[in-house]
C-alpha cells in the first residue's frame, strides 16, 4: 500500500514538473515520441486537477510504449493527451499502422477519445520542420497578444502548417482561440480539439 501511494505521489511530481516547464510563456517547444515534429506550446493556468494531468501524462507513455511493442516508429507520431482526449498527428508508410494507432489509443487507460490525424507518407522534410518551428512561434505570439486568453489552460500543437488546439476553455475563448490562430500569416487549418467549460 505505501509503495503504491509512493509510485502515485512520484508519478503526479514529474508530471506537475513537466507542466510547470511547458505553462510558461516562453516555454520551448514540446516534441513529443521522439523527432516527430509536432511542436506544441501551454499558455496561462493549467485548468485540468492534478489527477488529470498525471493521467494525461501516463496515457502518453502507455501509448508510446504501445506503438514500440507494435514495431511502430516512434519518431514518426507526435502523441499529446489533454484532459483524457488523445491527439496523434505525424506520417506513417501504411494504412494499416495508421489503423492500428486507434486501436492501440482506445486500449489506453484514461483515454475517452481519440483524435488520430497521423496520414500515410514520408516524415516531413527538414524545411517544412524548419517553417513550422517559425510558425509556432507566430502562432504564440498570436495567442499571448489575443485579450481573454491569459487565463485560459490552452495548448497547440502545429504540424505540416495545421494547428491543433486543445485545452479547456469558455465558448468565448474558444471562439478568440481559433480567430487569433486563423489570422496567423502560413497557418493553412486550424483544428479545435478543445473542450468547453
Amino acid at each position: 500500500m505505501k509503495t503504491a501511494r509512493l509510485s502515485r505521489a512520484l508519478l503526479l511530481t514529474a508530471a506537475l514538473s513537466g507542466a510547470t516547464l511547458t505553462l510558461s510563456h516562453c516555454a520551448a517547444p514540446l516534441i513529443l515520441a521522439g523527432s516527430a515534429v509536432g511542436i506544441g506550446y501551454y499558455l496561462g493556468s493549467e485548468r485540468r486537477d492534478t489527477d488529470t494531468i498525471a493521467e494525461d501524462s501516463t496515457a502518453e507513455q502507455q501509448m508510446i510504449e504501445a506503438m514500440r511493442d507494435a514495431g511502430i516508429d516512434v519518431n514518426r507520431v507526435t502523441v499529446k493527451v489533454y484532459n483524457h482526449k488523445m491527439l496523434l498527428i505525424g506520417r506513417l508508410p501504411s494504412e494499416d499502422q495508421v489503423a492500428r494507432l486507434t486501436q492501440l489509443a482506445r486500449n489506453i487507460p484514461y483515454v475517452t477519445k481519440v483524435y488520430n490525424r497521423v496520414r500515410v507518407g514520408a516524415p516531413l522534410p527538414e524545411s517544412q520542420v524548419t517553417e513550422d518551428g517559425l510558425l509556432a512561434a507566430k502562432v504564440k505570439a498570436a495567442l499571448v497578444a489575443e485579450k481573454g486568453l491569459n487565463s485560459a489552460s490552452l495548448h497547440f500543437e502545429v504540424y505540416d502548417g495545421t494547428v491543433y488546439l486543445m485545452g479547456l476553455v469558455t465558448q468565448e475563448e474558444a471562439r478568440k482561440a481559433i480567430a487569433a490562430v486563423s489570422g496567423v500569416k502560413g497557418v493553412r487549418k486550424v483544428i479545435d480539439a478543445m473542450d468547453r467549460l
